[in-house]
């Protein structure tokens, strides 16, 4: 089935599955999770670090897949907001680190010092 032929409460069920994965993603990788003896007693192979570059990978991975539903829903006017504010765990603009990105920029081996630079090449604007 196309994602354009689903009636809209199957998929805001699709979304809310991607979104409650990128959820628990989210705060395995923001958390303090403490490393449980027990756990480690049980099961030797546990890695807090492990576990959290996984999350990471579905972080990613959940990421590309809810976004052609969110159009979707989008598209037909469903409230997709506070789902995905509760996923990404925000709200609000991300803060401007206030990083000179040009600088960081290498193409090819030769650091970009000017913007126009870059632009001519079908950069960023």
């Amino acid at each position: 089935m196309l994602i354009c032929q689903m009636a809209d409460n199957h998929l805001m069920n699709v979304i809310n599955l991607y979104a409650k994965r990128l959820k628990i993603s989210r705060t395995i990788i923001s958390d303090d999770v403490k490393n449980d003896p027990m756990i480690e007693a049980l099961n030797p192979s546990f890695s807090l670090h492990a576990l959290k570059e996984k999350a990471v990978q579905e972080i990613k991975l959940n990421h590309d897949k809810i976004q052609p539903y969110i159009i979707e829903a989008v598209l037909r006017g469903l409230a997709v907001t506070p789902i995905l504010q509760d996923a990404y765990g925000r709200s609000t603009a991300v803060p401007n680190l206030k990083l000179n990105i040009s600088a960081m920029l290498e193409i090819e081996g030769e650091f970009i010092e000017d913007e126009s630079e870059f632009r001519d090449i079908g950069g960023y604007r």
